[in-house]
């Protein structure tokens, strides 16, 4: 059997690189966790930039120089902008009340009217007419 040395033949693609640790100052208020510590405002401690949660890195300022974030952990998928709604107007009918000179405006499919007090036929129609515009 033979015996590999210092890591000749070994493949490099398996090993994880550590992460990079840098020094960073927490500035503003409030206050997040980080691997289970408590960073508090003021505050000097060491993290990988991309422990960092991605709400608080812009109250973190990098002690030792520039720090990029990577760009994928950095944005969130926005959802996509609202379509326009399939609007659908409404159907209007003018009923009159039961052994009344009285109107009422009811919407189709419904039971209860629109309007509080009675009306007359013409006032019923106009109304009608200004709802479906």
């Amino acid at each position: 059997m033979e015996r590999v040395r210092d890591n000749e033949n070994v493949p490099q693609e398996g090993i994880e690189k550590k992460p990079e640790l840098k020094r960073f100052k927490k500035i503003g208020g409030g206050s997040f966790i980080l691997k289970g510590k408590m960073i508090k405002p003021g505050q000097v401690f060491l993290a990988d930039p991309n422990d960092i949660p991605v709400a608080f890195r812009d109250t973190v300022l990098a002690v030792d120089g520039n720090v990029n974030f990577d760009k994928h952990l950095v944005t969130k998928a926005s959802p996509p902008p609202p379509g326009p709604k399939d609007v659908k107007k409404a159907v209007y009918e003018a009923r009159q009340r039961t052994g009344s000179q009285w109107w009422d405006i009811y919407r189709e499919g419904e039971e209860k009217p629109i309007n509080e007090k009675g009306m007359t036929k013409e006032k019923a129609e106009a109304m009608i007419q200004s709802l479906m515009e």
